[in-house]
């Protein structure tokens, strides 16, 4: 006697087979839709590159103000490491004084 339901190899083919046919309507949708789309013009071409241009350019001048600014870091850094050292050696001496004091005492 043969089965009264499908088998379920046939139930995941007829799955992947949905699937597939979905998948292909939305791409046949996606491609009416990009043929709809005006071509572009040269004036917009020329618009595109020179706002491109602009923002490379807007692009150097920050590089180069980042830069300068981590310069600044570094330096202010290198500085904050050296009272830091200052700090440490004034607190060793202080330190030192104070024993002393209290030994002598």
């Amino acid at each position: 006697m043969a089965e009264a339901f499908p088998s379920q190899s046939v139930e995941f083919l007829d799955g992947v087979l949905a699937s597939v046919r979905n998948t292909l309507a939305a791409l046949d949708r996606h491609d009416s839709a990009l043929a709809e789309l005006p071509a572009p013009s040269p004036d917009r071409e020329r618009t595109w590159a020179a706002a491109l241009g602009r923002l490379e350019g807007n692009l150097d001048g920050w590089q180069a103000i980042l830069g300068d600014m981590a310069e600044k870091v570094r330096a202010a850094q290198d500085d904050l490491a050296a009272l830091d050292a200052d700090l440490k050696r004034s607190l060793d001496a202080f330190a030192a004084a104070r024993k002393h004091l209290q030994g002598n005492s």
